[in-house]
C-alpha cells in the first residue's frame, strides 16, 4: 500500500480555513521558481482542462570541462486557469516539415527559417508578474475570488496565463536521467 503524501502545515490551514493564495505568495513562489533564460520544454492544459502546467529545465555543467546537459527539471501548475493567450513571437511562419524536426532540418542543409525542432522556447526575459491587470480585475468580478496574472515571455512566443492559485516542483536529475541539451 502506498503511502500517502505528508501535508504541509499550510496547506491544511488553507484547506480547513477556505484561504486563498495572496498576491505576495504567488509572487514568492515565482521568484523562488525563476524562469529566466531556461528552457520552457513543455506547456499546456492537463487532461481535466482546469489547471495549465509550464515544465522547464535548468542545463549546466557538472563539472568544469563537462558537457552540457540537463540538471533539473521544475514545473509550475497554474490551478483553476481560466485565461491563457499565446503570442507567437517568430518573425516568419515556415510551415515546411522540415522546420519541425531539428535532424530533418539539418539533414536538409539547414534552410533558413525558424526551426520548431529544437523542441523547446528560451524563456527570455523570462517571467513577470501582472500587478494591477484588468484581466484579473475582471476575473475576479466574475468568480468572487482573487486570481493572478503572469506573463511568461520566451524567444519563441509570450504566454498570459490569468489563474487562482499556484504550485511548483522541482526535480535534481542524476547524470544518467539527464539528455544533452542542444543550443538553438
Amino acid at each position: 500500500m502506498r503511502a500517502k503524501p505528508a501535508i504541509t502545515h499550510y496547506a491544511w490551514r488553507r484547506m480547513v480555513q477556505n484561504l486563498h493564495m495572496d498576491r505576495e505568495e504567488v509572487k514568492a513562489l515565482l521568484e523562488e521558481y525563476r524562469f529566466f533564460d531556461q528552457a520552457v520544454v513543455e506547456h499546456g492544459f492537463l487532461p481535466y482542462n482546469r489547471d495549465y502546467r509550464v515544465v522547464a529545465e535548468i542545463s549546466g555543467q557538472r563539472s568544469p570541462g563537462a558537457k552540457v546537459e540537463v540538471l533539473e527539471r521544475y514545473s509550475l501548475l497554474f490551478r483553476g486557469c481560466v485565461e491563457i493567450r499565446y503570442t507567437s513571437n517568430v518573425k516568419t511562419l515556415d510551415l515546411d516539415d522540415v522546420f519541425i524536426d531539428h535532424d530533418r532540418w539539418e539533414r536538409a542543409g539547414q534552410p533558413a527559417g525558424f526551426v520548431w525542432g529544437v523542441n523547446w522556447a528560451d524563456a527570455y526575459p523570462g517571467l513577470r508578474y501582472v500587478d494591477a491587470s484588468e484581466r484579473v480585475a475582471s476575473w475576479q468580478q466574475r468568480l468572487g475570488r482573487p486570481m493572478h496574472e503572469v506573463l511568461i515571455e520566451t524567444n519563441t512566443y509570450d504566454l498570459v496565463v490569468v489563474f487562482a492559485e499556484l504550485s511548483a516542483a522541482a526535480e535534481k536529475l542524476p547524470p544518467s536521467e539527464a539528455a544533452p541539451r542542444e543550443a538553438s
